[in-house]
């Protein structure tokens, strides 16, 4: 036995000649006036309306809770004077405002020659290589 929305989804293809966006206009329209229907149609997304009304709420107190707040610079934001400071500096001794770190751990590390792969890996890696080669042309 079909229940009312059913019957109601019906009736709407019905009347719409089997065009669906016609049949949900039609059934739009009536749920104004019809409060039966109108909870049909709803009453599966009422838990989720629910939460994103909540939701919409809380982020709009929140934002009127950040505007009501003076301003305050964020990490890692630099002032209009600072700013003004490196530029000059840069302009005036470039090679201080970009000196690299000599202390740093790496500088003590010696540098080292990659040892070789195993034959195995060698070959795996030119069957690898010439998969992606294209074939010569005669």
């Amino acid at each position: 036995m079909a229940t009312y929305l059913e019957k109601k989804i019906e009736k709407a293809l019905e009347q719409a000649e089997g065009n669906h966006m016609q049949a949900a206009i039609f059934l739009q329209q009536w749920a104004a006036e019809d409060e039966l229907l109108y909870a049909g149609l709803t009453q599966p997304f009422l838990s989720s309306a629910a939460i994103f009304a909540i939701q919409r709420y809380l982020s709009q107190e929140r934002q009127k809770r950040m505007k009501s707040v003076p301003s305050q610079r964020k990490a890692g934001q630099i002032s209009d004077d600072d700013l003004s400071k490196l530029v000059t500096q840069m302009a005036n001794n470039p090679a201080s405002a970009t000196a690299k770190q000599t202390d740093s751990f790496w500088d003590s590390v010696p540098a080292t020659k990659p040892q070789p792969g195993s034959s195995q890996h060698q070959a795996a890696m030119e069957e690898i290589a010439g998969a992606f080669t294209k074939p010569k042309k005669p």
